[in-house]
């Protein structure tokens, strides 16, 4: 029988750990988060900050700039961002509308406050590279000396994720979409983390009986409801372990993130 690696246990942990460190402190940790437009999704998601927020006992300056006023603009306020000391965290919301450069917006953030690990010189790990360790490690399921495979090379979860369980001591290889039969190699994984936004890609073909799967992917499905990359009918009663789709990693992805906050105020506190 499949075990369901649910992320809701890990998030309590994690909840009460940050409450405890920001108790009795004068100052509280402080995420600005540069909203630029008005996406539907990054409103759901901003949200999502802001409740987490009010958990821990940390603050969210929520910056919200219309698509209109420009490039420059944006750069001004996170400069105003890296220069404030009440603030300890920055992170961009993404996606960026059309015409502006990602790259130049996010490598604009200091890096002792890049809390989202984007820019060149962040000490931060991407929130959701952690929330995927933290999984692992709640459930005492260690890579260390087993063949690790992460699907998808992207520098928000893939390659992040490839060298946190690198340096666990996993033996990992990052498949992406030009390696050739990729299900011959995922296949031959212990421990398989999917990361490739491409709902219910991964068949039976790609697992195998005993692995334990982390599906990071989250889709609206056709029919209603949410998805993962991985077929969750393919996948239970064949792997040892599986993260559900919703309920895995997607609850500790904010945590983290605030894992990073917590750190970032305790670097530029003392």
């Amino acid at each position: 029988m499949t075990k369901l690696l649910l992320g809701k246990p890990v998030q309590e942990k994690i909840i009460e750990s940050l409450k405890a460190s920001v108790s009795g402190s004068a100052q509280v940790p402080c995420l600005a988060i540069i909203q630029v437009g008005n996406n539907p999704r990054s409103v759901v998601y901003i949200n999502a900050k802001k409740r987490f927020a009010e958990k821990v006992g940390a603050k969210v300056r929520h910056i919200h700039i219309e698509e209109s006023v420009g490039q420059d603009m944006v750069l001004n306020f996170i400069k105003d961002c890296n220069d404030d000391p009440e603030i300890h965290g920055i992170i961009v919301q993404l996606p960026l509308p059309e015409g502006y450069s990602k790259e130049l917006i996010l490598g604009s953030i200091s890096p002792a406050k890049d809390v989202d690990g984007l820019t060149p010189g962040s000490k931060f790990t991407p929130a959701t590279a952690l929330a995927v360790k933290h999984l692992l490690d709640f459930y005492e399921i260690s890579v260390s000396g087993k063949k690790v495979v992460v699907m998808g090379r992207s520098d928000l979860v893939g390659k992040p994720t490839a060298e946190l369980l690198a340096k666990a001591g996993g033996d990992v290889e990052v498949v992406h979409s030009k390696t050739d039969s990729p299900e011959v190699v995922t296949s031959k994984a212990d421990v398989l983390v999917v990361a490739i936004g491409k709902p219910e890609l991964v068949s039976k073909k790609y697992l195998k009986e005993g692995q334990v799967v982390v599906d990071v992917g989250i889709h609206e499905a056709p029919s209603g409801g949410l998805v993962g990359d991985v077929s969750r009918k393919d996948a239970e009663g064949l792997v040892e372990a599986l993260s559900p789709v919703p309920g895995g990693v997607g609850p500790l992805t904010v945590a983290s993130l605030f894992e990073n906050v917590f750190v970032a105020w305790c670097n530029l506190l003392y």
